[in-house]
């Protein structure tokens, strides 16, 4: 029996910070029947932990990890609300919205992606963004699909990926950003109508503007 080191201990780990900036305004209108806010907020949060590769010559193979990454949220948020009566009756009726950006803004020296199977994380982008190919339909005949690298394979039936760099072959640098698992926009709106004792409520809420990646099809 052998022992060996595989994971290089890193002593210089430490607790990631964050810089966070909120400002809003609240109002009220109406006769204090219409209510609301507004707010922007940005979240810098710094020293994120990245595991990294480490050389072969030292003896480890297991990725390290490193306090090197930094990760940007901002955006604005509003929401409102209106209540009022006809005669016996009370309603309410509000809503609000979200919009927020998500971009990693630093990696560490020397590292230009993180490839996480079919997600990425590179600077300028949102965290774990899909990266692969494009399609554009599917091959209708054998005759449609390329003879070229890449395609080997292809028949009938099979989805057409873009060549996007346009040298006949499907490869590695064809590969581009699909979409981001993070939505852009949360919203919701609620209605209300009460009498008496009784009331009844309807929540609606949703998002918008994200990639979903549909795994079981891709099986």
């Amino acid at each position: 029996t052998a022992y060996a080191p595989t994971l290089f201990a890193n002593p210089d780990l430490k607790w990631e910070t964050a810089i966070q900036t909120n400002v809003g305004l609240d109002f009220t209108l109406l006769n204090f029947k219409l209510s609301g806010s507004f707010d922007y907020f940005s979240r810098t949060t710094k020293d994120l932990l990245i595991s990294v590769p480490v050389a072969l010559t030292t003896g480890f193979f297991q990725f390290s990890d490193l306090n090197s990454g930094s990760l940007t949220n901002k955006g604005i948020e509003f929401t409102a609300n209106y209540r009022d009566k006809i005669g016996a009756i009370g309603y309410t009726i509000g809503g609000n919205f979200t919009y927020v950006t998500n971009e990693f803004t630093k990696l560490p020296e020397g590292i230009d992606y993180i490839q996480l199977n079919d997600k990425r994380i590179s600077i300028g982008r949102p965290l774990g963004y899909f990266y692969g190919y494009k399609t554009e339909g599917i091959y209708q005949t054998d005759a449609e699909v390329p003879t070229t690298d890449g395609y080997t394979g292809a028949q009938a039936g099979d989805l057409k990926f873009v060549d996007l760099n346009g040298d006949k072959k499907l490869t590695d640098a064809d590969r581009t950003f699909l979409g981001s698992p993070i939505a852009k926009f949360y919203y919701g709106m609620n209605l209300g109508i009460d009498y008496k004792s009784l009331d009844v409520s309807i929540v609606l809420q949703g998002v918008g503007n994200y990639t979903v990646y549909n795994g079981p099809r891709a099986d």
